[in-house]
């Protein structure tokens, strides 16, 4: 099956893989120190907090791992007045781990020469002191994503932890966006909420399907108090995260049902059935039983999102880029899943977003296909009124 887009970081934070060989009962709880740029390029700054972040998400994939949010170690370093500098002396930094109770730190610097980008990790141990794992990867520096990923697959391996198929699978969102998220996830660290805001904005405005600037924005509307945005942010960013369970769904190969997946289980002894729910519902499962069901909730998913960014904050590129994702869907259906019942349904979608957008001549395409090829259609009534409101709308142009 061909793949729709791969995931975006926001949704990795919540899906696990599952236990590898050298499984611990209790995850190890492990925190990530900002990295140091130890060279003299300004313009990577932002690496610094970067670089932790996503080794943090990728770390959080695995369920052996207890990975500690960044908000608690920004916490940490608040209270206690840690400097970024200070972060660089191993006994300093075994203390903010102790703080954060955690088992294992990892800490980190990077240094860019001649575009070439080499970043070097250790994990410590937080009671001896010692160092448990190092890793390191080189390599240009515009293959940040490909270097980030080296580095969490060698800390896995070093911790002989299977690592998680997510991180296999994932697509890196577009580095201008990162960019832009992580200088705004430094201002809102300052302070700065409302420059912090522009920054998160522009960065979803640079990758719409970027979760972590509309994470962002959600908690820097909290602090300038302005709840009504919030709960607004909150109720898109909950159907981003929809989203991208369900892109993740029928990324996965091969196809993964509800009733697969209990036998499975079960099959390993696993017969937590409140557990395993949980578990199904973070890979959308629930979400229909072939691939045309879930891409048509995906499809509706995208409509809801679509409707509330115009409402909401007028947000006409995140309107567009929906949108455009409903259509590249429905046609993409036609050569997947030709013979399923089901799709006429998501051509009914296309339907909804190219008439509503106006293009009548392509709506009347559109109504032919559903009324030649789908005649029983359960919504042929509609499809009719589509097609003869675009016939006057038609002649009414002439």
């Amino acid at each position: 099956m061909k793949r729709l887009r791969s995931i975006l970081p926001v949704l990795l934070l919540f899906l696990t893989a599952a236990a590898g060989a050298f499984a611990s009962e209790t995850p190890l709880r492990i925190s990530v120190l900002y990295f140091e740029n130890t060279g003299s390029v300004e313009e990577l700054t932002w690496l610094e907090k970067g670089l932790a972040d996503m080794l943090l998400t990728d770390l959080a994939l695995s369920e052996d791992i207890n990975a500690i949010e960044r908000t608690e170690l920004q916490k940490v370093l608040d209270e206690q007045s840690f400097s970024l500098s200070g972060l660089t002396d191993d006994s300093q930094s075994i203390e903010i781990g102790r703080l954060l109770s955690a088992e294992l730190l990892l800490t980190g610097s990077f240094i860019e020469a001649g575009g070439r980008l080499r970043i070097d990790g250790r994990l410590l141990n937080t009671e001896t002191g010692a160092v448990s794992t190092a890793v390191k990867a080189e390599g240009s520096r515009d293959s940040i994503f490909e270097l980030e990923a080296e580095l969490a697959r060698s800390i896995f391996k070093g911790l002989e932890i299977e690592t998680p198929e997510e991180l296999e699978i994932k697509s890196p969102s577009k580095l201008s966006a990162v960019v832009s998220y992580y200088k705004g996830l430094n201002l809102f660290d300052s302070g700065r909420y409302s420059e912090a805001v522009e920054y998160y904005r522009q960065a979803a405005l640079e990758d719409p399907e970027y979760g972590k600037p509309r994470a962002g924005l959600e908690e820097a509307y909290r602090f300038l108090k302005d709840f009504q945005k919030m709960r607004y942010q909150r109720e898109i960013n909950k159907l981003l995260t929809k989203a991208d369970v369900l892109r993740a769904r029928l990324n996965r190969e091969p196809w993964l049902t509800y009733a697969d997946f209990l036998m499975k289980a079960y099959a390993e002894g696993n017969t937590d059935n409140e557990k395993l729910n949980v578990r199904a519902a973070a890979l959308g499962l629930f979400s229909g039983e072939t691939p045309a069901t879930c891409a048509w909730n995906l499809q509706t998913t995208l409509y809801e999102i679509a409707d509330l960014a115009i409402e909401y904050f007028e947000d006409q590129e995140l309107a567009d880029y929906s949108n455009k994702e409903i259509v590249a869907i429905s046609r993409q259906a036609r050569e997947l899943w030709s013979d399923d019942p089901f799709l006429p349904e998501l051509i009914y979608q296309e339907l909804l977003v190219i008439y509503y957008e106006e293009k009548y001549e392509a709506s009347l395409v559109l109504c032919e296909e559903l009324m030649i090829n789908y005649p029983d259609y359960r919504m042929m009534w509609a499809v009719e009124e589509f097609y003869e409101e675009s016939l006057i709308e038609l002649e009414n142009r002439e």
